[in-house]
């Protein structure tokens, strides 16, 4: 795995792109590790319809299906968003927050990213 950030200025259009190419992906994981909660599992398993950055309400959504329920994840006030972009394909997205607080979003069959991502991402410093 190679994670690289996403500039907080391209977040609304990368998850708006993805869009088209994200809806009914299995396998799909929450977990939300930290010094205050520990190491949790927020969703297991589920059906991903979307994912998306809302700039107004600086809110992280994501939009899934599990047990014929929908199921909805939102993280306020990201601090920073880092994608593992490996082959061309999404798998992990990292969020960071305040506190020392992340929440991982694991894709179990990774997501086929725009061409146009890769201008925006900055690689992990070595």
């Amino acid at each position: 795995m190679r994670f690289y950030q996403l500039p907080k200025e391209q977040w609304e259009q990368f998850f708006d792109d993805l869009a088209g190419s994200i809806v009914g992906r299995r396998a799909v994981d929450v977990e939300v590790v930290g010094p205050n909660v520990g190491d949790q599992i927020a969703a297991h398993d589920l059906s991903l319809n979307g994912i998306t950055y809302d700039r107004k309400d600086d809110t992280l959504f994501i939009y899934s299906d599990g047990d014929g329920e929908r199921v909805n994840h939102a993280i306020s006030h990201p601090r920073e968003i880092w994608v593992d972009f490996a082959a061309g394909s999404l798998s992990t997205i990292v969020v960071k927050e305040d506190g020392g607080q992340q929440q991982v979003v694991t894709i179990g069959e990774p997501i086929a990213l725009p061409a146009n991502v890769e201008t925006w991402l900055r690689p992990t410093p070595a």
